[in-house]
């Protein structure tokens, strides 16, 4: 799993990245900030910053325990295992392309969450395909399956159908709790989470983790099953039956305890799960707190979502699935990371708080000076990312290296201008937007920049993957330029064919026969090379 997660762990990252900076742009908005763009619409970010926050780095993240558990227990999977779930990561960053570009070209439903076409979740189902395919192959490894392993597998097994069951726009219970205090929904939730805190205390801790206190999870397992079968055949649940379903989240409090007090932790997964718990443990208390009437009323001003759901997800299941990493954080960025982004994070909660209190009615100072507060630490929760940085780049930057590092910021920064501030670029630019090339000009940019972050990446392949961007910007630039003096592109034509092809030729100049990249690109090759060079000084006369 190391080489799997030394691709796969940083575009979670990034993911995570992108998603924190959508929401600090969508917090711009809401200060006033508003461009003229139907794109950069708070609606449409908003949509798109909740929809990355339920579905993109945190999901992923934590749906990679199960095979890092078994590689605990068993050794080092195989290829072909990692070759199976590559193919199910490969899918789920296909969905998230689609949902974000989906998003921001208006396709919604109109919902708070699960915002996206539901026809996306097919996606994902297939993506559960090639999971439960990576799945089997590992557990293959046992003898014996364990009891933790054969609950995994009936779990993945029912979980694509059950996500076109429970996202159903119209059958769905999912959708139908998002009217109401949907007590009940909140229970299955919680509930689902406890099973992969399980999994992460027995991973993570440093001697054999034995779960105890089983009572204080079937009791709650058994009220949410019953919560449905009366939703299913019976009807809405009363504000009070919901109310008795939160109740008993409660239960989850001694049980999370008891598990921290069992498990042996090093320093840096106490410091990460540790957050974990204690805003799960939070949350679950202020949920039933704000399940008083009186108190809702107050707080929120109507009886639809909780808002501590945000508290929940940003740091109770967000730290959840970065502590399953806390070993690879801390080489990677340091514990200075865990604190910045955890601490940007409660402050931005308890200003919305504030905001949200002063707004229902009781006055706790300026609402407008609690949302640029909230702006403010975002921008600090953004800017904990930046940490990861020194300790990628490498010592040495050689031409090779420095070629693929511009292009893939170029390209890479220029792609996601294009997506999010396209249309208001090209309107203070006074350049007409063409919806269909916008978007075939973003998917190159990706492209391009893609193929320069796996150069970048994997020093084996790095000269065949760096001739390949320079081929490609040969063939686009030149395409570019002929449609800009056709005239079927305006200006923008003219730049991108320059800046495309002086890329290639700076390549096919300077780089095309630099030997500074043969050692380590091509073994093969290079010992060729080094036989060549070997029987050249064989012959010369002494």
């Amino acid at each position: 799993m190391s080489k799997f997660l030394d691709f796969h762990f940083p575009l979670s990252i990034a993911i995570l990245a992108l998603s924190v900076a959508v929401g600090f742009v969508a917090s711009l908005e809401l200060l006033g900030y508003q461009p003229d763009s139907a794109i950069l619409s708070l609606t449409r970010l908003r949509a798109v910053h909740i929809s990355l926050m339920l579905y993109g780095a945190i999901p992923l993240l934590l749906s990679y325990l199960p095979f890092l558990l078994i590689e605990k227990e068993t050794g080092e999977l195989p290829p072909k295992i990692l070759h199976s779930l590559g193919l199910y990561a490969l899918s789920w960053y296909l969905f998230l392309i689609l949902m974000v570009l989906t998003l921001l070209l208006g396709d919604r439903r109109g919902l708070p969450f699960y915002d996206f076409d539901y026809r996306l979740n097919f996606l994902l189902a297939l993506a559960g395909v090639f999971y439960i395919a990576a799945l089997f192959k590992a557990v293959r490894r046992y003898e014996r399956l364990p009891l933790w392993v054969r609950v995994s597998l009936a779990v993945t097994l029912l979980a694509p159908a059950a996500l076109l069951l429970l996202m159903n726009p119209v059958n769905g219970p999912v959708t139908q709790t998002l009217q109401g205090p949907h007590g009940d929904n909140t229970l299955g939730m919680s509930f689902a989470l406890l099973p992969i805190y399980y999994l992460a205390f027995k991973l993570l801790s440093r001697t054999p983790f034995r779960a105890r206190w089983a009572i204080f999870w079937i009791v709650p397992l058994a009220g949410y099953l019953l919560t449905l079968l009366w939703r299913f055949f019976v009807g809405p649940l009363s504000y009070g039956g919901e109310w008795a379903a939160q109740w008993l989240t409660l239960l989850y409090i001694p049980l999370l305890w008891r598990w921290w007090r069992d498990a042996e932790l090093s320093r840096a997964a106490w410091w990460v799960l540790g957050i974990s718990v204690a805003a799960f443990l939070f949350v679950d208390l202020e949920g039933n707190i704000l399940f008083i009437p009186e108190l809702r009323w107050a707080f929120h001003r109507n009886d639809l979502v909780v808002g501590h759901a945000h508290l929940a997800m940003g740091l109770g299941v967000g730290f959840l699935a970065l502590s399953l990493y806390a070993e690879r954080i801390r080489r990677g960025a340091g514990m200075l990371f865990v604190r910045l982004f955890a601490g940007s994070l409660t402050a931005m909660a308890l200003v919305l708080s504030l905001a949200g209190i002063t707004e229902a009615g009781l006055n706790l100072g300026d609402p407008y000076l609690y949302w640029q507060l909230r702006s403010l630490f975002g921008a600090l929760a953004l800017s904990a990312f930046l940490l990861w940085l020194p300790r990628r780049l490498p010592r040495h930057l050689s031409a090779s290296l420095l070629y693929n590092l511009a292009g893939f910021l170029g390209d890479g920064l220029g792609a996601l201008g294009l997506i999010f501030a396209g249309q208001w670029l090209y309107g203070r630019l006074g350049w007409p937007f063409d919806l269909s090339a916008h978007w075939v000009i973003f998917a190159f940019m990706a492209g391009t920049a893609s193929v320069h972050f796996l150069a970048l990446r994997f020093g084996g392949s790095r000269d065949v993957l760096t001739r390949a961007t320079a081929s490609i910007r040969l063939f686009v630039g030149a395409a570019f330029l002929g449609l800009a003096l056709a005239g079927a592109l305006g200006i923008e034509g003219w730049i991108l064919g320059l800046y495309d092809l002086g890329f290639a030729y700076l390549y096919f100049l300077f780089l095309r026969n630099d030997k500074s990249v043969l050692p380590e690109s091509h073994p093969v090759e290079t010992k060729v090379f080094q036989e060549a060079e070997a029987i050249k000084t064989e012959r010369r006369p002494r």
